[in-house]
């Protein structure tokens, strides 16, 4: 589930997070544990979701999502291009 860099980081990459229903668009670490923004593969509603431990927030764009977690802190570590 995860990959180390030659530091002995941890390091997730997006498609860890992947399932039937979402797809995982970028991955942010918060005190040492990921945060996964995911987008379902459904087309219409289209929904986008932060989703950290047992907490899940649910936003109607990319955007709002993206700044939700740029708020909170999250350090963007993999992204899908």
């Amino acid at each position: 589930m995860y990959i180390g860099d030659n530091v002995g980081n941890v390091m997730f990459k997006p498609s860890n997070f992947d399932n039937s229903k979402h797809k995982c668009l970028r991955v942010y670490m918060f005190h040492g544990q990921p945060v996964a923004l995911m987008v379902t593969r459904k087309v219409h509603p289209t929904t986008y979701s932060v989703i950290r431990g047992f907490s899940c927030c649910d936003f109607l764009s990319f955007d709002e999502a993206v700044v939700y977690c740029r708020e909170r802190g999250y350090k963007l570590v993999g992204k899908v291009d």
